[in-house]
């Protein structure tokens, strides 16, 4: 890991987007899996505020998943709560 900036070339990537203060922005991912833990420290960030238009949920119980970071809650069974982690996991 001590070599993955000069493998990916990450330097020239960030010099791109006007720097790494840049990386990222504007960016969105979606995860489809188990759920996600909105709770979970890497999804706290009191400084982002969702895009315009969102957030979005599959149900109004699946509302108070979301922040300024977890822009969708969607669930095809109930709730986008994650129950087992693997979700929370894979979307960090």
């Amino acid at each position: 890991m001590d070599r993955v900036v000069e493998i990916l070339r990450l330097n020239e990537a960030w010099e791109r987007v006007g720097g790494v203060a840049n990386a990222g922005a504007g960016l969105k991912i979606g995860v489809i899996d188990t759920g996600i833990d909105e709770t979970h420290q890497a999804f706290r960030d009191a400084t982002l505020t969702a895009p315009e238009g969102f957030p979005r949920v599959s149900s109004e119980t699946n509302l108070p998943l979301t922040s300024g970071k977890i822009i969708v809650a969607r669930s095809y069974q109930g709730t986008a709560r994650d129950c087992n982690g693997h979700g929370t996991g894979v979307a960090m």
